[in-house]
């Protein structure tokens, strides 16, 4: 309905138009900017590629006081990637592990875990988290990839511009203009793993001023390896359909509308407590339905000052059916000023509001003390940067205000200087606190944990409850950081070091057991409480290098390092501690050969150390090859984990039994006109 109405509001008796300097049609304009895209950018383009997420303003890559790294159209085309979290293993410091088909875990220096809390994660400015456990569900979050303009993603603090959660990084996935696809796109593969799918794209210029897409989108993944090389019963499908509008309402206004509706299906072996079967936990598979939609409107405004205005809403909800059955709906708007009172200073002002509403059935190991539960999220933020020096010398100092009703008031203050000490050398450096609110688990859930063998003939199960004097997880943070490149731009270095101090951080605080019976049957209950009893600190850096060998050749790696320490208060347990979630060293290595005008040959490689949780070192490689026929079609041939028959990345979480990632290869057919 979005789409038709969209539709109908806009003039349709304006014809496509071209310039006189280029007479192609759009449709052949985005073919050609298509294949220009798998050519790639040069370095000196690449740093100087505008970026939105460091400062909520457009800046140079280069000038950005924080560590963010930009994963462009290209590099997912030619990586092989066939999901945003796989396209997302090649950002240095990102931990991505695949806990079971459509179960990741992405973190940004530490604290990983399938319900991973301190990492916020955008699409187009529409956060994706979810209220449940303040995370993010990365089954549900797909597009086109071939839409995807690029991904910016920040490791470190960013709650003073963006908000509670993004304690140690944010994750920005930016879609193309609408004006950049029209045209027609078809593309469709199939091979071990990805068993079979297909998208197709197409948008149209409705006049002049304004352009339009509709798209979809469908897969069928194979099921994992179990530890014992059976197959693993954890298939995935799903499919999305969406839409994008863009409107040049006049010389300083644009709008933009947007949507989509996605329904998929997973299986997962899930390790389910009993009262009545020893050893008291029971495999089982469940089967999860997940759909939901969003839809979000933006309206920009830049006057002849300079001053620019963006007002942004968006409705999301989901429904999905494993573990707690539970429906969400959300609802938000956002805005944000940027002006130039005076001088060298550049002030940004908003002021955003959010509405949570969370339903959940009760079950017998999860359920909700207080469900339909409606939460408000009211913030407003100041931030100014100041050319100290011009062009050489730049301070941002800024803080945002924001009242939940778990907590009530969280400040979250930053200052961030950049010194560009010449054409090839910058220096930056950051001071920031960040907080992570409560969640639903947190203040509501009352979940059955572990069932193992008690006294006796009887099971002992921990009972997790949430508590109503859970308070937020608080991070200070401070970041140092330098980037170089040569006068040639053929070879650029960007290293980022931090250290972060956190106190407040989430524990589970145990009582003392006893005995009750559940539904009829007797057991042993060990109770436990989410509280605030746990500190830590983390330290390490990435780094970050890309040479242009030649025109045809271009290199580029990574090497992470993280220290991560958890004090666990007294009278805490303790299943896994974090620190023995997240690998101490990681590295990669890609290359991207055009061999011809027509072959591109790329290949990567990565290296992560193992989780002292019981996760060995493993070393990935990927390879793809590609043929281009003529200006409008390629074929893809792409090999994935090719030196494993198989490999576990990832222990178990919650109920989800972890399987392995197999070898796989498939092949890819795309075609534009």
């Amino acid at each position: 309905m979005a789409v038709a109405l969209a539709a109908l509001m806009m003039p349709m008796d304006g014809a496509a138009q071209t310039g006189s300097a280029d007479t192609r049609t759009d449709a052949e304009q985005g073919v050609d900017e298509r294949w220009e895209e798998e050519r790639g950018l040069d370095l000196e383009e690449l740093l100087d590629t505008e970026i939105v997420s460091a400062s909520r303003k457009t800046e140079r890559l280069v000038d950005a006081a924080t560590a963010i790294y930009v994963v462009t159209q290209q590099d997912i085309r030619r990586s092989g990637a066939t999901s945003i979290p796989e396209a997302l293993r090649m950002v240095p410091g990102l931990q991505v592990s695949r806990l079971a088909n459509g179960h990741w875990v992405i973190a940004a220096r530490g604290f990983a875990g399938l319900f991973a809390t301190k990492l916020l994660v955008l699409i187009d400015g529409r956060s994706v988290y979810t209220p449940i456990f303040s995370g993010v569900y990365w089954d549900e979050q797909d597009v086109m990839l071939e839409d995807i303009e690029r991904i910016e993603v920040i490791r470190g603090a960013g709650g003073t511009l963006w908000g509670a959660n993004a304690v140690t990084g944010v994750i920005n996935i930016i879609t193309k203009n609408s004006a950049d696809t029209v045209g027609s796109l078809v593309t469709f593969g199939g091979g071990t793993e990805e068993r079979a799918f297909a998208a197709v794209r197409h948008g149209v210029r409705l006049d002049e001023d304004t352009t339009f897409r509709v798209w979809a989108k469908w897969f069928d993944r194979d099921g994992q390896r179990n530890s014992d090389d059976s197959n693993a019963p954890d298939s995935w499908d799903g499919s999305r359909v969406g839409f994008r509008l863009d409107r040049d309402l006049s010389e300083s206004d644009r709008f933009t509308l947007q949507g989509d509706l996605f329904d998929s299906n997973l299986a997962t072996t899930s390790l389910v407590p009993s009262e009545t079967v020893s050893p008291f936990a029971i495999p089982m598979l469940e089967y999860e339905s997940v759909y939901g939609g969003n839809l979000l409107g933006r309206w920009q405004r830049r006057d002849e000052s300079g001053a620019e205005t963006v007002v942004q809403a968006y409705y999301d909800g989901w429904s999905r059916t494993q573990y707690t059955r539970a429906r969400r709906h959300t609802a938000d708007l956002d805005t944000q000023h940027t002006f130039e009172p005076w001088g060298p200073h550049t002030v940004m002002v908003g002021f955003g509001y959010r509405y949570n509403e969370l339903r959940a059935e009760a079950l017998p190991h999860i359920y909700s003390r207080h469900s339909p539960r409606g939460d408000n999220l009211w913030s407003v933020f100041v931030n100014d940067s100041i050319d100290l020096v011009e062009d050489r010398l730049a301070l941002s100092v800024g803080t945002k205000v924001e009242h939940n009703d778990y907590t009530g008031y969280e400040i979250q203050p930053d200052a961030r200087i950049r010194w560009s000490i010449d054409e090839q050398h910058t220096l930056w450096g950051a001071v920031a606190r960040a907080v992570r609110t409560p969640s639903w688990i947190n203040h509501d859930a009352v979940i059955t944990f572990g069932s193992m063998p008690g006294s006796g003939s009887l099971p002992l199960q921990t009972v997790l409850s949430g508590d109503d004097g859970f308070q937020s997880e608080n991070a200070l943070t401070f970041d140092l950081g330098y980037r170089f490149q040569n006068e040639s731009d053929t070879f650029s270095l960007d290293l980022a070091t931090f250290f972060n101090r956190f106190d407040d951080l989430s524990s589970f605080d145990a009582g003392a057991t006893f005995m009750e019976t559940f539904e009829g049957n007797p057991r042993i209950v060990l109770p436990a409480t989410y509280g605030n009893r746990d500190k830590g600190e983390s330290y390490g850096g990435e780094l970050a290098l890309t040479w242009r060998a030649s025109e045809r050749l271009r290199l580029a790696g990574s090497y992470s390092l993280l220290r991560l320490d958890q004090t666990e208060g007294a009278g805490t347990l303790v299943a896994y501690g974090s620190e023995s979630l997240s690998p101490r060293n990681m590295a990669s290595l890609r290359a991207y050969w055009d061999v011809t005008e027509h072959v591109s040959c790329d290949l990567s490689g990565s290296y992560t150390d193992h989780l002292s949780a019981g996760v060995p070192s493993f070393v990935r490689v990927d390879a793809r090859l590609g043929w281009k026929f003529g200006d409008h079609s390629e074929l893809e041939v792409v090999g994935q984990n090719l030196l494993d028959d198989r490999h576990p990345e990832f222990v178990r979480e919650y109920r989800v039994t972890p399987t392995e990632l197999e070898r796989g290869a498939y092949v890819q057919f795309t075609m534009s006109f």
